[in-house]
């Protein structure tokens, strides 16, 4: 309490709010995944009980690693500080908190000029049935009373959830340093917002539109609730992005990176997904230019012009980039992710998206995650990393090269397990005077076997 509620009091502000994350509020949350994983790990580990006159465990980091025990610590915490904040405020101060207090609402203490010294008021307003303390605290700064809101977390989520949120007369302050730096630095988000729509390499993006597509990219490309990407950072991600956005976003259609509300329609987040697959084509060509001499993402773009559809092309050009710097990688995981990998990383990203412009709204209204990027297996949601359709193709692609077949009879009847796969045979396969060897462009002619 001396640390994060007494000094504000001090200070002369009016009000201090307190926000734990609340595991119990949301049914479905994508950080389960990572959690209980994690969660294995620590089986051997016994937990504690907190209270008062409680001595602290002498194994603090694995204590509060625990996910049972952090959960009952900021419990004893949020009921501690609710019960004795009172000494440090002068009426008419206020100190609300949620997340620990076992309601979906938050608990306001208020110190008053006469007796009762204090009084203890449940506050509806800020009743939330989302989990993270990251997204309900732009709900709480809401309501909050005062020309200035500071917001006090390490975690960069926090500002970008609420870039889009905020009106030009507020001022909002958010921390942008580190817990281990040793001075406090904030961001006046209403003063990045006026300075990104003076930004020239977003003059072509209304500036409406500006802060959700800064959001939109912060979450594609690599946040808690979706996937990373393995040797590319977030900070050239956003590099890429600037230096490429009218090419990324399509002159036709400005803005188009900014998803609407909700995903409005399919039809809209599929051409928005047009856009991520040209952000992430850019970002490998850049980190790989020395393939491409010459050529620019667009003109390589524009040699694909011929493809049957936008998406065809698109994948095409995708394709092109992934054979480019194949042998420039160290290992698989530095490739380009495949097309359909992209559209299921989008979906959970766009999944993400409804949730944060939903953070003022006291009951949100989420779609269910199963069929957008997640998957249900064994009773439990995981991730979709790839369709059914292509995990086979690259399971067939590997028994080709490690088994395959060993035909005697010129790989040419349906006897032939590679000819059956649709696939031509491969080096390991051990067969003689082969007639099932795949040339470019044209595909193995598929066996129907008596089981299919």
């Amino acid at each position: 309490m001396k640390r994060f509620v007494t000094p504000h009091f001090k200070k002369g502000s009016k009000q201090v709010h307190l926000l734990f994350d609340d595991p119990e509020r949301q049914m479905e949350n994508p950080k389960v995944f990572e959690q209980a994983r994690r969660d294995k790990e620590k089986m051997n580990h016994t937990c504690v009980v907190f209270f008062a006159d409680a001595e602290v465990p002498k194994s603090w980091n694995d204590t509060i690693n625990c996910r049972k025990c952090k959960r009952g610590f900021t419990i004893f915490l949020s009921s501690y500080i609710t019960n004795s904040v009172y000494r440090s405020m002068n009426a008419p101060q206020k100190f609300i908190t949620s997340g620990a207090t076992g309601q979906s609402s938050a608990l306001e203490v208020v110190r008053n000029a006469s007796p009762p010294m204090y009084s203890i008021h449940q506050r509806v307003i800020f009743e939330s049935n989302v989990s993270e303390a990251d997204t309900r605290v732009w709900l709480h700064s809401k309501h909050c009373e005062g020309p200035k809101i500071f917001i006090l977390s390490p975690d960069t989520d926090v500002y970008h959830i609420g870039l889009p949120l905020i009106s030009p007369n507020e001022q909002v302050m958010v921390q942008i340093s580190k817990p281990s730096d040793k001075e406090l630095k904030l961001l006046d988000l209403t003063c990045l917002v006026d300075l990104l729509t003076r930004d020239p390499d977003l003059s072509h993006i209304p500036d409406s539109a500006i802060p959700q597509t800064i959001q939109t990219l912060f979450i594609c490309t690599g946040c808690d609730y979706v996937s990373f990407f393995s040797a590319i950072g977030k900070s050239y991600f956003f590099k890429v992005f600037l230096e490429n956005s009218k090419f990324i976003l399509g002159s036709s259609h400005p803005g188009a990176f900014s998803i609407s509300f909700v995903c409005s329609t399919l039809q809209q987040q599929a051409k928005d997904s047009l856009a991520f697959i040209k952000l992430v084509g850019c970002a490998y060509f850049k980190k790989h230019c020395n393939a491409f001499f010459g050529q620019t993402p667009q003109s390589l773009f524009n040699s694909f012009a011929g493809a049957s559809s936008p998406v065809q092309q698109h994948s095409e050009w995708l394709d092109h980039i992934r054979q480019g710097i194949w042998d420039r990688i160290s290992q698989e995981s530095e490739t380009v992710p495949s097309l359909t990998a992209l559209q299921l990383h989008w979906q959970r990203s766009c999944w993400v998206v409804n949730m944060w412009q939903q953070a003022l709204s006291n009951h949100m209204m989420l779609a269910t995650m199963q069929g957008n990027g997640w998957i249900r297996e064994d009773g439990r949601l995981q991730m979709l990393w790839e369709t059914e359709e292509k995990r086979k193709e690259v399971k067939d692609r590997v028994l080709m090269l490690l088994k395959g077949c060993g035909c005697k009879s010129g790989c040419k009847s349906r006897k032939c397990g590679c000819r059956r796969r649709g696939v031509g045979c491969g080096p390991g396969c051990r067969c003689i005077d082969c007639g099932n060897i795949e040339s470019e462009g044209a595909p193995i002619e598929r066996i129907q076997t008596d089981d299919q």
